[in-house]
């Protein structure tokens, strides 16, 4: 993905002007078994504003429902792409997250849901 979207080159061009430091990284939570959860609940603390996760079946489908608290019909497949937007509850005392569902891509046909 960070090839596809030439990742370096716009992060380097970003710096140039003052922007952002991008990067990619490779997170335990996002192996099989760890808590995806915790490292969206990370992110949202730390102010990261728009973030690309990429995992694995099913833990990415169980990321996804629990975050737009509803399953997909038919789980996350190859190249699917989902937009959720994840916000702490005001006044950011609870482990509980604000999300809302945005929008998938599907992959077989290219077709956008929307919310």
């Amino acid at each position: 993905m960070a090839a596809e979207t030439n990742l370096a080159k716009r992060v380097d061009e970003a710096k140039g002007a003052g922007g952002s430091t991008g990067a990619v990284e490779i997170r335990r939570e996002m192996a099989p078994g760890g808590d995806s959860l915790g490292l969206v609940r990370e992110l949202v603390r730390s102010n990261r504003k728009r973030v690309l996760v990429v995992g694995h079946e099913p833990d990415l489908s169980m990321l996804v429902a629990q975050l737009i608290r509803r399953h997909l019909d038919q789980g996350m497949l190859k190249s699917m792409v989902v937009g959720i937007k994840v916000d702490l509850p005001q006044g950011g005392a609870s482990e509980e997250l604000v999300t809302a569902f945005r929008f998938i891509l599907d992959p077989k046909t290219l077709a956008w849901t929307r919310s």
